[in-house]
């Protein structure tokens, strides 16, 4: 994760997770944790409050950030999943704007474009989501046009080498029908005179 992510990121944590941490311990402590990037103590913490507040998407989005410090996309993946569950505007944009980086980074481009513009149906004003929907779609709209000038080159190609065979067919009957005449010819002069 670059380093303006993980700014990014720990400003959101600590945003989104505010209201939580001053009733819960566990999520204070989780706070800090991340914030000094110690992802692993984070998590134990935001999975202590889990055990005890129960199966809030807000503390399942705090687990995908660290998730997501750590390398660990498709957990990550999952707890974003959970985030988008929240009641709150703020966790559910957040959520769906992250499960679109996953995707924009494994350059899913239909699932990152299904991110972004639900992140933005929530919160119509998040100026980075916007942003990275327009990224989206641009790589999407190029990787189309590279796919359709690759099967035009496959096309061309085919085209080509059935041609190439055609003519090497036609080459070849043309031999054939020259060795023939040739053959066929020399036999008559073979043949004894009566």
């Amino acid at each position: 994760m670059t380093g303006s992510r993980v700014l990014l990121a720990l400003l959101l944590a600590g945003r989104l997770a505010d209201a939580l941490a001053t009733e819960d311990a566990d999520v204070r402590a989780g706070i800090r944790a991340y914030e000094a990037e110690q992802w692993d103590e984070a998590l134990a913490r935001f999975d202590q409050a889990i055990e005890r507040r129960g199966d809030r998407p807000e503390l399942h989005y705090d687990r995908g950030l660290a998730l997501l410090a750590k390398g660990e996309r498709e957990p990550a993946k999952e707890a974003f999943e959970r985030g988008t569950e929240s009641e709150r505007d703020d966790v559910r944009s957040s959520s769906f704007y992250e499960l679109g980086n996953l995707a924009l980074d494994a350059e899913d481009w239909e699932a990152a474009i299904a991110a972004y513009v639900e992140c933005l149906k929530v919160r119509p004003d998040h100026p980075n989501a916007k942003w990275n929907l327009e990224l989206a779609l641009r790589n999407k709209q190029e990787q189309e046009k590279q796919d359709q000038e690759k099967q035009d080159q496959e096309q061309q190609d085919q085209e080509k080498q059935e041609q190439d065979e055609n003519e090497q067919d036609q080459d070849q009957q043309d031999q054939d029908q020259q060795d023939q005449q040739g053959t066929g010819g020399d036999q008559q002069d073979e043949q004894p005179d009566e």
